[in-house]
């Protein structure tokens, strides 16, 4: 089919690098083993004039490459497509005992597929819903494109970040033109991709081994001399920024940026982009295709806004009709923003409640609501703050492990793999903190990640559960070890205990003779390896609760200091 593929591609209208025959090669090379082909072909005189190309995951029908693909047709030349997609239709129907529904998206405005839908007959046309529509941003030069690309690189945060990424040194920025070089890169290129996309709250795909494959296959596939563009930003022969995408007749295609996010506030992202502009002023392109997805950076620049739309096709028995009105019931709830978010926020209580008694079993669910409801209307909070002792504390490598300083882009590749704990939120709090002086440390055995904590100066402590305004005042200023956290799988192994007494060690060394660290009174396990690190308890904040109000609050000093 490869030669009847590159025909009708090279014949499709408005014809898109996303279903060349080199993409559905690559993609189907790393996803073959998640799905089935289910590709509608159409004949004329026994000759090959359309090919819709679908995949079957499970009992759902996709385009193939969907979740790679920024725009996805039918292939055909032009004057059939309304009647090759129409024969294509029917002849998945033929086969409706074999999926339930049909999910076509990114189908782009400027597909000749999009107006062959609106032209089907009733019996298909009542079978299909359609979706929202996605923005797809994209600068398109006309005759004056030097000065367009001109205005384009004068855009006051585009100068803003080169000039803060130039006090690092030199900038430099190339499109490698050799797989072997690509290959140099490539490592770094999905390192930064991870710890980017843990910084924005997802996980990255490159944690998907099929997307290395898939990401791999495209190099192999697309000659980086011509089609393929492997860009690289480096500071003094160092790499800070990457993009991997494409130059199809003219157009030139934004498709997967990365860059290190060590560097975040010097904006390495923007000195890229502005790069990629000052590539297309000197290639002399006719476009530059944000592609899918409308966030607000793309639309500083762009010029027009072209539409990819979402279409869901059902056969018609009686599970693509049940599919049908489920789905119809979704886009009705998506219409009312405010109902949505009150069944959303109904099912979420539902899904937590069955995750508690899953984890903890009917009993220790009902004994957790019940403390809840409990500590509604009596609670008794209690921080413990402890001191270490003068005897100064072991080595920092202890029982096989070692301790080495925090630094983000390490921690924020590592999001994926402790989701639960380092989420979004938490790993902006860890980079506001590392721009506010605060030492992160992380420990391994044997190359695993067994532990995180924190360290900063200060002159007074509050305890988490007794509230910010009930503080410890110190004698003088010290050394605070806060928010430490062991991975479950390593906990009762006697790792906590030795990473601050190692971490206790390093600041001593520097000079921190006074070592600080607290934990709630009801944190017995926290409390007990305090106490083996060799910290002593110097005081008590406690604070009484009845019906929501502060009945009793006060500090308690074990010994003076």
């Amino acid at each position: 089919m490869e030669a009847d593929w590159r025909r009708l591609w090279s014949l499709t209208p408005s014809r898109e690098i996303f279903y060349s025959w080199e993409w559905a090669e690559a993609w189907w090379k790393s996803y073959k083993a998640s799905c089935d082909l289910f590709v509608p072909v159409v004949r004329r005189d026994g000759m090959i004039i359309s090919i819709l190309p679908l995949v079957r995951e499970g009992r759902r029908l996709r385009f193939l490459g969907h979740n790679t693909t920024d725009y996805n047709t039918i292939l055909c030349a032009g004057p059939d497509t309304a009647a090759a997609l129409e024969a294509s239709l029917n002849a998945l129907l033929q086969e409706k005992r074999d999926w339930d529904e049909a999910i076509l998206v990114n189908i782009s405005d400027r597909s000749a597929a999009l107006p062959a839908i609106n032209a089907l007959p009733r019996n298909l046309s009542s079978r299909m819903i359609v979706g929202p529509t996605l923005e797809c941003p994209a600068v398109v030069f006309g005759e004056a494109q030097v000065e367009q690309i001109a205005a384009l690189r004068k855009k006051e945060s585009l100068r803003r970040h080169r000039k803060k990424l130039a006090k690092l040194g030199d900038i430099t920025f190339r499109h490698l033109t050799s797989r072997a070089e690509i290959g140099g890169h490539f490592q770094g290129f999905i390192d930064a991709h991870r710890a980017r996309r843990a910084l924005a709250g997802d996980a990255s795909l490159f944690h998907d081994s099929r997307s290395v494959d898939f990401y791999r296959a495209l190099i192999d596939g697309f000659d980086p001399e011509t089609i393929l563009r492997f860009g690289v930003v480096s500071v003094n022969a160092k790499a800070v920024a990457y993009h991997l995408g494409f130059e199809l007749e003219g157009k030139f295609i934004w498709y997967k940026p990365a860059f290190d996010v060590e560097l975040w506030d010097l904006g390495p992202g923007e000195v890229l982009l502005d790069e990629l502009f000052r590539y297309c002023g000197e290639a002399q392109s006719t476009e530059f295709d944000f592609t899918q997805g409308g966030e607000s950076f793309k639309l500083r620049f762009a010029n027009t806004i072209r539409l990819n739309h979402n279409i869901r096709f059902y056969p018609a028995h009686l599970r693509g009709r049940l599919f049908k009105s489920v789905q119809q019931v979704r886009e009705w709830l998506r219409s009312r923003p405010k109902l949505e978010a009150r069944v959303r926020g109904c099912l979420d209580a539902g899904s937590n409640l069955i995750q508690k008694v899953r984890r903890h079993g009917a009993s220790g669910a009902a004994r957790k609501v019940a403390l809840k409801l409990r500590k509604r209307v009596w609670d008794r909070r209690e921080t413990l703050i402890f001191l270490l002792s003068p005897k100064p504390p072991a080595s920092p490598v202890v029982n096989g492990i070692e301790l080495k300083a925090l630094s983000f882009g390490y921690i924020a590749s590592m999001a994926s793999d402790f989701s639960d704990y380092l989420s979004r939120e938490k790993l902006i709090g860890f980079r506001q903190r590392m721009k506010s002086c605060h030492r992160g440390y992380a420990a391994f055995v044997d190359g695993k990640l067994c532990h995180l904590a924190w360290t900063r100066s200060c002159t007074e402590i509050s305890g988490d559960d007794t509230g910010k305004d009930l503080k410890l005042q110190l004698p003088r200023a010290g050394t605070l070890i806060y928010d430490c956290w062991t991975p479950p799988l390593q906990r009762g192994k006697g790792i906590y205990p030795a990473v601050l007494r190692g971490i206790a060690e390093i600041e001593r060394s520097a000079g921190n003779e006074d070592i600080w660290i607290f934990c709630d009174e009801w944190n017995k396990a926290s409390a007990n390896g305090i106490r083996k690190a060799g910290f002593h308890l110097a005081a008590r904040l406690y604070k009484w609760v009845l019906a929501g109000r502060v009945v009793k609050k006060g500090i308690h000093r074990v010994f003076p200091h």
